[in-house]
């Protein structure tokens, strides 16, 4: 950022000075190698030791077995001790202490921009209105987290639900975090996607329930986000050409404990091997993908059974599936 406003800064004392302050400021964000500090119990800086807080408050009250078995745990942010509560509290002063220079800045990028210079030619001024953009996201991203961080310790917000968790793939950490997701994340999607939009059309094969009465438009229009826009929406419905009732079957698997990735790709392998191939994968984390696929790539391959995995083999998802249906 210096650098490419380094003639703006010259050219206006008080940007300059705000441009240097963010600068100092950013030195409390983790640097390079932030996890195995963390990992030796010396961390650098307010919000490197929030994450290490996070860290060792979520291992304290494992109760699931997450640390043995290698996989991620989690713990809801509530009751705090004291300590996390200060260190949450410094870690959200140092990104206030970054986010007001940041927002003096794009007020002197405004003024510049008001009232040109002779020298500030069309690239320049697109180059300052792009750094005015990029601000603004950072702006507001770092107040989303003081947020975040000024929940701490206060009574819960019902709009989200906050916890704290420490990302591992077989016993290794990844990535430690404070997270927060809306409780009804169409909320959201009705302020930014619906509500701007001229007319929004939703399609879903399973967004409407259908019971003995006929569709359940009530469920699938909570689930739209369009109760939060005051809008009625226009409804149609098609009947299915598939007989579900007669050809479909739910099998619910409970002898395969969670995080057990050899356990998971036999049963895996044992599956596929019984149907004589065409099963279809599905994975919420990619690693667990890559995972299973190389556990049983060769085991499926010596039976004659293909196997083919999206982000393992080097093929594009349309032809994954044209694929799948031969």
């Amino acid at each position: 950022m210096a650098a490419r406003l380094a003639d703006v800064a010259s050219y206006d004392d008080d940007g300059g000075k705000a441009v240097e302050a963010a600068i100092t400021a950013a030195e409390a964000l983790p640097s390079d190698g932030w996890l195995q500090r963390i990992g030796d119990n010396e961390p650098s800086g307010p919000i490197e030791a929030l994450l290490a807080a996070a860290r060792s408050l979520t291992y304290a009250r494992d109760e699931s077995g997450g640390q043995e078995a290698g996989y991620g745990i989690e713990t809801e942010v509530a009751q705090l001790p004291g300590h996390f509560i200060d260190v949450a509290q410094q870690a959200a002063s140092a990104l206030s202490a970054i986010r007001v220079p940041l927002m003096r800045l794009g007020t002197r990028l405004e003024a510049v921009l008001e009232d040109a210079p002779d020298w500030l030619d069309g690239q320049g001024r697109a180059r300052i209105e792009g750094a005015r953009y990029s601000l603004n996201w950072r702006v507001d991203l770092l107040a989303a987290w003081e947020a975040l961080l000024d929940r701490m310790g206060g009574p819960a917000d019902p709009e989200f639900v906050d916890w704290l968790a420490v990302e591992r793939s077989d016993a290794r950490e990844f990535d430690i975090g404070i997270h927060r997701h809306w409780l009804d994340p169409m909320k959201p999607f009705a302020r930014v996607v619906l509500e701007p939009a001229h007319g929004v059309m939703l399609t879903s094969a399973t967004l409407c329930d259908r019971g003995a009465e006929g569709p359940d438009w009530e469920g699938a229009i909570a689930r739209s986000g369009t109760p939060h826009i005051d809008v009625n929406p226009r409804l149609a419905s098609a009947e299915s050409p598939f007989d579900y009732a007669s050809n479909a079957e739910v099998l619910i698997v409970t002898d395969v404990k969670k995080g057990d990735l050899p356990a998971l790709a036999g049963a895996y392998g044992r599956i596929i091997e019984a149907s004589g191939g065409g099963v279809l994968g599905l994975f919420t984390a990619i690693r667990r993908l890559r995972a299973v696929h190389g556990r049983i790539a060769d085991r499926l391959a010596r039976t004659g059974l293909p196997l083919y995995a999206q982000h393992v083999d080097p093929i594009d998802t349309g032809t994954l599936v044209d694929i799948f249906p031969r």
